[in-house]
Protein backbone atom coordinates (compact mmCIF):
# COMPACT_ATOMS: atom_id res chain seq x y z
CA UNK A 1 0.00 0.00 0.00
CA UNK A 2 3.12 2.33 0.48
CA UNK A 3 3.78 2.59 -3.22
CA UNK A 4 0.15 3.41 -4.31
CA UNK A 5 -0.93 6.24 -6.08
CA UNK A 6 -3.79 8.20 -5.01
CA UNK A 7 -5.55 10.38 -7.74
CA UNK A 8 -5.21 14.09 -6.16
CA UNK A 9 -6.13 16.10 -9.48
CA UNK A 10 -8.42 15.52 -12.61
CA UNK A 11 -7.38 15.85 -16.38
CA UNK A 12 -10.10 18.86 -16.40
CA UNK A 13 -7.67 20.33 -13.66
CA UNK A 14 -4.24 19.31 -14.87
CA UNK A 15 -5.63 21.51 -18.53
CA UNK A 16 -6.61 24.34 -16.73
CA UNK A 17 -3.35 24.72 -14.37
CA UNK A 18 -1.16 23.96 -17.81
CA UNK A 19 -2.84 27.07 -19.33
CA UNK A 20 -3.05 29.02 -16.59
CA UNK A 21 0.58 29.26 -16.32
CA UNK A 22 1.40 28.65 -19.81
CA UNK A 23 -0.69 32.09 -19.90
CA UNK A 24 0.41 33.63 -16.97
CA UNK A 25 4.40 33.18 -17.36
CA UNK A 26 3.96 34.58 -21.24
CA UNK A 27 2.26 37.54 -19.85
CA UNK A 28 4.80 38.03 -16.93
CA UNK A 29 7.91 38.15 -19.07
CA UNK A 30 5.98 40.56 -22.21
CA UNK A 31 4.79 42.29 -19.86
CA UNK A 32 8.12 42.95 -17.58
CA UNK A 33 9.90 43.86 -20.80
CA UNK A 34 7.65 46.64 -21.34
CA UNK A 35 8.00 48.16 -18.09
CA UNK A 36 11.82 47.45 -17.24
CA UNK A 37 12.86 47.88 -21.11
CA UNK A 38 16.37 49.05 -20.08
CA UNK A 39 17.03 45.64 -18.73
CA UNK A 40 19.59 43.38 -20.10
CA UNK A 41 16.93 40.54 -20.03
CA UNK A 42 13.91 42.65 -20.99
CA UNK A 43 16.34 43.47 -24.37
CA UNK A 44 16.64 40.29 -24.65
CA UNK A 45 13.13 39.59 -25.02
CA UNK A 46 12.52 43.30 -26.86
CA UNK A 47 15.03 42.32 -29.30
CA UNK A 48 14.20 38.61 -29.90
CA UNK A 49 10.25 39.46 -30.76
CA UNK A 50 10.16 42.85 -31.30
CA UNK A 51 7.40 45.44 -29.69
CA UNK A 52 4.03 44.35 -32.34
CA UNK A 53 4.81 40.49 -31.41
CA UNK A 54 5.49 40.91 -27.84
CA UNK A 55 2.24 43.22 -27.79
CA UNK A 56 -0.10 40.54 -29.60
CA UNK A 57 1.55 37.66 -27.27
CA UNK A 58 0.75 39.32 -24.21
CA UNK A 59 -3.36 40.11 -25.42
CA UNK A 60 -3.06 36.63 -26.78
CA UNK A 61 -1.92 35.35 -23.20
CA UNK A 62 -4.39 37.70 -21.62
CA UNK A 63 -7.18 36.13 -23.66
CA UNK A 64 -6.12 32.40 -22.51
CA UNK A 65 -5.99 33.63 -18.93
CA UNK A 66 -9.42 35.02 -18.92
CA UNK A 67 -10.86 32.41 -20.69
CA UNK A 68 -9.44 29.78 -17.99
CA UNK A 69 -10.66 31.65 -15.22
CA UNK A 70 -14.24 32.35 -16.46
CA UNK A 71 -14.13 28.30 -17.05
CA UNK A 72 -13.10 27.64 -13.38
CA UNK A 73 -15.49 29.89 -11.85
CA UNK A 74 -18.37 28.26 -14.20
CA UNK A 75 -16.86 24.86 -13.90
CA UNK A 76 -16.35 25.23 -9.95
CA UNK A 77 -20.29 26.94 -8.97
CA UNK A 78 -22.32 25.87 -12.11
CA UNK A 79 -21.16 22.16 -12.60
CA UNK A 80 -19.35 20.76 -9.74
CA UNK A 81 -21.78 20.49 -6.79
CA UNK A 82 -19.66 18.73 -4.46
CA UNK A 83 -18.34 20.61 -1.53
CA UNK A 84 -16.04 23.12 -1.60
CA UNK A 85 -12.81 22.31 0.61
CA UNK A 86 -10.80 25.49 -0.76
CA UNK A 87 -13.39 27.89 1.15
CA UNK A 88 -11.91 29.28 3.84
CA UNK A 89 -13.03 27.99 7.84
CA UNK A 90 -12.64 28.46 11.15
CA UNK A 91 -10.30 25.29 11.13
CA UNK A 92 -7.88 27.22 8.67
CA UNK A 93 -7.24 30.01 11.58
CA UNK A 94 -6.60 27.19 14.19
CA UNK A 95 -4.13 25.44 11.67
CA UNK A 96 -2.33 28.40 11.14
CA UNK A 97 -1.95 28.83 14.95
CA UNK A 98 -1.14 25.31 15.61
CA UNK A 99 1.40 25.21 12.53
CA UNK A 100 3.05 28.53 14.10
CA UNK A 101 3.30 27.13 17.25
CA UNK A 102 4.62 23.75 15.89
CA UNK A 103 7.66 25.81 13.72
CA UNK A 104 8.56 27.54 16.97
CA UNK A 105 8.64 24.25 18.90
CA UNK A 106 5.82 25.34 21.35
CA UNK A 107 4.45 22.01 20.47
CA UNK A 108 5.41 18.48 19.29
CA UNK A 109 2.01 18.17 17.17
CA UNK A 110 1.72 19.71 13.65
CA UNK A 111 -1.65 20.58 12.87
CA UNK A 112 -3.77 17.72 10.29
CA UNK A 113 -4.83 19.25 6.96
CA UNK A 114 -7.66 17.67 4.99
CA UNK A 115 -7.89 18.67 0.87
CA UNK A 116 -5.68 21.53 1.29
CA UNK A 117 -3.80 23.43 3.83
CA UNK A 118 -4.10 26.55 4.81
CA UNK A 119 -0.79 27.74 3.32
CA UNK A 120 -2.53 26.53 -0.31
CA UNK A 121 -6.03 27.93 0.33
CA UNK A 122 -3.78 31.16 0.77
CA UNK A 123 -2.01 30.70 -2.54
CA UNK A 124 -5.15 30.20 -4.30
CA UNK A 125 -7.59 33.02 -2.94
CA UNK A 126 -4.32 35.36 -2.94
CA UNK A 127 -3.92 34.24 -6.98
CA UNK A 128 -7.37 34.63 -7.56
CA UNK A 129 -7.13 38.24 -6.29
CA UNK A 130 -4.59 39.10 -7.85
CA UNK A 131 -5.64 37.68 -10.89
CA UNK A 132 -8.88 40.03 -10.97
CA UNK A 133 -7.10 42.68 -10.11
CA UNK A 134 -4.46 42.58 -13.42
CA UNK A 135 -7.39 40.92 -15.58
CA UNK A 136 -9.36 44.37 -14.85
CA UNK A 137 -6.96 46.53 -15.14
CA UNK A 138 -5.31 44.75 -18.14
CA UNK A 139 -8.83 44.29 -19.75
CA UNK A 140 -9.65 48.83 -19.28
CA UNK A 141 -5.47 49.32 -20.71
CA UNK A 142 -6.09 47.21 -23.65
CA UNK A 143 -9.72 48.54 -24.40
CA UNK A 144 -9.03 52.44 -23.99
CA UNK A 145 -5.35 52.87 -25.40
CA UNK A 146 -5.02 51.26 -29.02
CA UNK A 147 -6.60 48.01 -27.45
CA UNK A 148 -7.50 46.00 -29.69
CA UNK A 149 -5.36 46.57 -32.28
CA UNK A 150 -4.62 43.16 -34.38
CA UNK A 151 -7.27 41.41 -32.67
CA UNK A 152 -10.74 43.50 -33.87
CA UNK A 153 -13.20 44.23 -31.55
CA UNK A 154 -15.01 47.70 -30.38
CA UNK A 155 -13.02 50.14 -27.63
CA UNK A 156 -15.77 49.70 -24.76
CA UNK A 157 -13.39 51.58 -22.34
CA UNK A 158 -12.23 54.19 -24.94
CA UNK A 159 -13.60 56.70 -22.05
CA UNK A 160 -11.50 56.49 -19.62
CA UNK A 161 -9.48 59.74 -18.59
CA UNK A 162 -5.97 60.17 -18.77
CA UNK A 163 -5.49 60.13 -15.35
CA UNK A 164 -7.42 56.76 -14.57
CA UNK A 165 -5.49 55.02 -17.11
CA UNK A 166 -2.44 55.94 -15.73
CA UNK A 167 -3.65 54.22 -12.03
CA UNK A 168 -4.85 51.89 -13.97
CA UNK A 169 -1.30 51.45 -15.71
CA UNK A 170 0.84 51.99 -12.63
CA UNK A 171 -1.76 49.23 -10.29
CA UNK A 172 -1.51 46.24 -13.29
CA UNK A 173 2.19 46.89 -13.42
CA UNK A 174 3.18 46.56 -9.36
CA UNK A 175 0.28 44.09 -9.25
CA UNK A 176 1.79 41.78 -11.66
CA UNK A 177 5.11 41.89 -9.59
CA UNK A 178 3.85 41.04 -6.66
CA UNK A 179 2.20 37.93 -8.23
CA UNK A 180 5.16 36.79 -10.18
CA UNK A 181 6.75 37.18 -6.82
CA UNK A 182 4.66 35.25 -4.98
CA UNK A 183 4.39 32.09 -7.23
CA UNK A 184 8.04 32.69 -7.42
CA UNK A 185 8.54 32.88 -3.34
CA UNK A 186 5.64 31.32 -2.49
CA UNK A 187 3.83 28.44 -5.26
CA UNK A 188 7.22 27.49 -6.53
CA UNK A 189 8.07 26.75 -2.85
CA UNK A 190 5.64 24.49 -2.44
CA UNK A 191 5.57 22.72 -5.37
CA UNK A 192 9.00 22.62 -6.76
CA UNK A 193 11.60 23.78 -3.60
CA UNK A 194 10.36 22.09 -0.72
CA UNK A 195 11.83 18.69 0.77
CA UNK A 196 10.12 16.43 -0.63
CA UNK A 197 9.00 17.94 -3.46
CA UNK A 198 12.44 18.69 -5.16
CA UNK A 199 12.76 19.04 -8.18
CA UNK A 200 8.95 19.12 -9.12
CA UNK A 201 5.90 17.75 -7.15
CA UNK A 202 4.31 16.11 -10.16
CA UNK A 203 0.93 15.43 -9.17
CA UNK A 204 0.03 18.77 -10.81
CA UNK A 205 1.17 16.81 -14.50
CA UNK A 206 0.74 13.57 -13.70
CA UNK A 207 -2.78 14.39 -11.19
CA UNK A 208 -1.54 11.53 -8.78
CA UNK A 209 -0.06 11.89 -5.42
CA UNK A 210 1.65 9.00 -3.49
CA UNK A 211 0.54 7.60 -0.64
CA UNK A 212 3.75 8.19 1.33
CA UNK A 213 2.98 11.98 0.76
CA UNK A 214 -0.79 12.26 1.13
CA UNK A 215 0.27 10.49 4.76
CA UNK A 216 2.36 13.63 5.53
CA UNK A 217 0.31 16.13 4.14
CA UNK A 218 -3.04 15.54 4.20
CA UNK A 219 -3.63 12.64 6.61
CA UNK A 220 -7.40 13.71 7.44
CA UNK A 221 -8.57 13.68 3.31
CA UNK A 222 -6.49 9.93 2.94
CA UNK A 223 -8.49 8.80 6.15
CA UNK A 224 -11.54 9.68 4.32
CA UNK A 225 -10.37 8.34 1.10
CA UNK A 226 -9.95 4.89 3.16
CA UNK A 227 -13.11 5.11 4.72
CA UNK A 228 -15.01 5.77 1.31
CA UNK A 229 -13.09 2.59 -0.12
CA UNK A 230 -14.48 0.11 2.80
Amino acid sequence: MSGEDIERFTTWQIIQHALWAFAFLTLLITGLALKFPDNFLSQAVLGGLGMGLRANLHRLAGIIFWIVGVAHIVYYTAIDRGSKPILPSLQDGKDIVQDIKYHLRLTKEAPKFGRYTWIEKFDYWAGAAGSFIIGITGLALWQSYGGTAGFGGANILSGLSLQVYNWFRMIHGWEAILAGAVIVMLHFYMTVWRPGNFPLAMQVWTGKMSRHHYEEEHPLELEELDKAKK
